[in-house]
């Protein structure tokens, strides 16, 4: 299965404690942390991929192939094909699998394959392709 989620991919920022509890920052305006609704895009796009499918969500291994695909600008030449600058390639892996928990798969410990890519293309989005793995 491939599913694309069209926008800038945003990855998951880093949790901060304080009074008992986890919390993800608010931006400088103190406005909500775009991450949130980055999540939840990823989460109706798969909530709308498989629900008419009995088998999800799965049950055991599962490959999980991501290519973030970021918008070229002016000043990256056409040749250059990945993107070697911020956001860190697992903190964008850890925002989509997180997103899909419960609808793809139980857990995203589930997911034991498959290549992360972060790439300059001419659109923003995510590409997501999916498929069990047979023990």
């Amino acid at each position: 299965m491939i599913i694309n989620i069209y926008g800038t991919p945003i990855a998951q920022p880093r949790y901060h404690t304080g009074k008992g509890f986890s919390y993800i920052r608010k931006t400088s305006k103190g406005k909500q942390h775009p991450i949130i609704g980055f999540k939840e895009r990823i989460y109706w796009a798969c909530f709308n991929a498989v629900r008419d499918l009995d088998h999800y969500p799965l049950k055991g291994g599962v490959y999980v192939e991501l290519d973030f695909i970021f918008k070229r600008h002016k000043g990256i030449p056409k040749n250059q094909k990945y993107k070697t600058t911020k956001p860190d390639r697992d903190n964008l892996d850890k925002a989509v699998l997180d997103a899909m928990n419960g609808i793809i798969y139980v857990d995203d410990a589930q997911v034991c394959d498959g290549p992360i890519r972060k790439l300059w293309g001419d659109e923003a989005q995510v590409i997501i392709k999916i498929e069990a793995i047979d023990d």
